[in-house]
């Protein structure tokens, strides 16, 4: 039988037999192995296989995303249990291997910014509990009137100006006046 490659666009003879079988599975029929394999290659180019495979874990993590964080957990459970000591080590060499790549990140300006904020509410929850939205309002008041005080201001209120008052200040504190 003679057919027309689908691959090539050659024409070719082929036995009746595998033509029939193959337009009864509806599968086409081709000149050589060679068409046979060039027209079963994947022609997508890298960046395109890794935008569909990309698009694909997006859809199944919202399809099974809790079921697969339980399976990675229980795996990962299983790897500590199994060889706690190997784990471990593992992991330490790991944060050896990224310490710079960490240390790094810790010095960019965006993250200084957001530690900052973040260990000022830290320390403000720690030490105020339900109050510490106010120490922290309070704590900014005080520091806007630092700013507009001059030192000779604050040592003047303070009574700090001179050696004078500041010995007097000991001696009364020493004698207990």
């Amino acid at each position: 039988m003679l057919i027309v490659c689908p691959q090539c666009g050659d024409a070719a003879k082929k036995a009746s037999g595998a033509v029939n079988r193959s337009r009864a599975n509806g599968s086409p029929v081709y000149c050589s192995r060679v068409c046979s394999g060039l027209a079963r290659r994947d022609t997508r180019t890298l960046a395109e296989k890794r935008d569909a495979k990309s698009e694909y874990d997006r859809q199944r993590r919202k399809k099974l995303g809790e079921e697969l964080l339980a399976k990675k957990r229980a795996a990962y459970r299983a790897n500590v249990e199994a060889n706690p000591v190997g784990m471990r080590a593992k992991e330490r060499e790991w944060r050896k291997l990224r310490a710079d790549k960490h240390v790094e990140y810790c010095r960019q300006p965006k993250y200084r910014e957001w530690k900052r904020q973040y260990d000022r509410q830290y320390k403000a929850r720690k030490d105020y509990g339900e109050f510490a939205e106010c120490a922290l309002v309070l704590r900014d008041i005080e520091v806007a009137v630092l700013d507009r005080a001059s030192r000779y201001e604050l040592n003047l209120e303070r009574g700090l100006l001179n050696k004078c008052k500041k010995r007097k200040r000991e001696y009364e504190k020493a004698i207990g006046c």
